[in-house]
């Protein structure tokens, strides 16, 4: 059973602080562990989404970005 998780990219427009740069690591890592094929993410599908205008980017592999 596919699982797809949607993740609210709201913080890559903010100014970063310490929750936008936790937020920035928790979606690096889970992307890590998609690429890895982890256990843990069979199966996952997941989604960032982000609000037009932006200014950051991540470098994301297996994580689809959108702007909504």
């Amino acid at each position: 059973m596919t699982r797809h998780w949607t993740i609210n990219g709201r913080f890559l427009a903010q100014p970063t602080t310490g929750v936008q740069r936790y937020a920035r690591e928790i979606v690096s890592a889970l992307d890590a562990l998609i690429v890895g094929q982890a256990a843990l993410t069979r199966d996952l599908t997941v989604e960032l989404l982000v609000p037009p205008g932006a200014h950051d980017k991540l470098p994301l592999a297996a994580i689809r970005v959108r702007t909504v």
